[in-house]
């Protein structure tokens, strides 16, 4: 058996020699299009991706409740935006997650402060229990359509804690925009704007940007963009591209 200095002398030595090009984790897409695809993440994907949320939130993450399943890459955030901030994880159990009334009582009795998940959770959430949601000091959705009845139930409910609607492929790990949702938000949420590092298009059929009004795809490009799918060459050649000198992943979303 190994003592506790040896074990950290293992530990270092291992670090030292993980390159940023490494994979950090893979995790494979839902499918929906298709046969579900591995997509490599790097440590470099990874950083980049958790520092843009050190530029876009003001307050960091004092006890973050971590709602999402490993298998999703939303639990991402949960995991690593905490750790490196010197926060804390609130992790619910199953039964909790599937329990409004559950999650609301974790929430208020580890005084949680952050929180991502899909809107019609948190609708749920707002609806059942909003007296419950006074800790909260950051409200993120993301995962699907922000309507627009879920910011006014967050707005009457906790009108000082901003809420934030996220979007952003796994191919480009995890977000890609954002948008601080205020009170003019009363007919449809904004797509947001690009988070730190990360350039957005929305191009034609050859890449170009398409004139301003005129719908297209969305391409993302910058340092959260992975190197492709795991074993997959032609998938990755596909959605995967160079255009004028940059590399792009083709999202499939028409904006």
């Amino acid at each position: 058996s190994l003592g506790p200095s040896e074990a950290v002398a293992i530990a270092r030595d291992r670090l030292r020699r993980i390159d940023p090009t490494d994979d950090a984790y893979v995790i494979f897409t839902s499918g929906s299009t298709g046969r579900p695809r591995g997509v490599a993440v790097s440590h470099a994907n990874l950083a980049a991706s958790t520092a843009a949320r050190r530029v876009t939130y003001e307050e960091p993450p004092g006890r973050f409740l971590l709602t999402s399943s490993i298998g999703f890459d939303s639990s991402i955030v949960g995991l690593f935006w905490p750790l490196v901030s010197g926060g804390t994880i609130v992790l619910p159990g199953d039964d909790d997650v599937h329990d409004v009334d559950r999650l609301a009582d974790t929430i208020e009795r580890h005084g949680v402060t952050h929180l991502l998940m899909v809107p019609s959770l948190y609708r749920a959430l707002l609806v059942r229990s909003a007296d419950r949601l006074g800790s909260l000091r950051t409200a993120i959705v993301a995962g699907e359509a922000c309507a627009p009845d879920v910011a006014a139930l967050h707005r009457d409910a906790l009108g000082s804690t901003p809420l934030f609607d996220e979007y952003g492929p796994t191919e480009a790990t995890v977000w890609s925009s954002v948008h601080r949702i205020t009170s003019g938000d009363r007919t449809w949420i904004p797509f947001g704007v690009p988070i730190a590092g990360v350039t957005l298009r929305v191009a034609d059929s050859r890449g170009a940007p398409t004139p301003v009004g005129v719908a297209g795809e969305l391409l993302v490009s910058g340092p959260t963009v992975t190197r492709g799918y795991v074993d997959d060459p032609e998938a990755t050649a596909e959605r995967f591209v160079d255009v004028d000198g940059r590399r792009w992943y083709r999202t499939g979303d028409l904006v």
